[in-house]
């Protein structure tokens, strides 16, 4: 299991200005002038004196810390939530609970066989929906 958020899903929350206070970054060091010829490393640091891009490398702890214990959407509170099924799938979702129905109602799940990638799908759809501070 990848304790990291994959560079794909970092580079999509920088995107979108969501801002995670990490201890790790992506670093892309190029090897060379064509962008075949690039290397990917984890990084505990950031030298911007060498022409590099890094991208924030979140850990499953750090992505859950950013994102609200409630949201309303709609006329409807949910809360944050994380389940795992017998198949080791990883579901991190916003739900409220149908007592009537006896039943648990998601409002988003993200599903993945890796918990950071499923916390940072779940905060992706938070930050494109208004749900999380972003920076401009």
């Amino acid at each position: 299991m990848n304790e990291h958020l994959s560079l794909e899903l970092s580079k999509r929350l920088q995107e979108l200005g969501v801002v995670v206070e990490v201890g790790h970054v992506w670093e892309v060091r190029a090897l060379g002038t064509l962008e075949e010829k690039k290397k990917v490393v984890l990084s505990m640091f950031k030298d911007y004196n060498l022409g590099r891009e890094y991208f924030p490398a979140p850990t499953f702890i750090e992505l859950w810390a950013v994102m609200p214990w409630v949201i309303n959407y709609g006329t409807t509170t949910y809360v944050k939530t994380l389940s795992e099924d017998s198949r080791g799938v990883t579901t991190a979702s916003y739900e409220y609970t149908d007592w009537e129905e006896s039943e648990f109602v998601p409002v988003k799940e993200s599903p993945h066989e890796s918990p950071v990638e499923a916390a940072g799908l779940l905060l992706i759809w938070l930050a494109e929906n208004g749900h999380v501070e972003v920076s401009p």
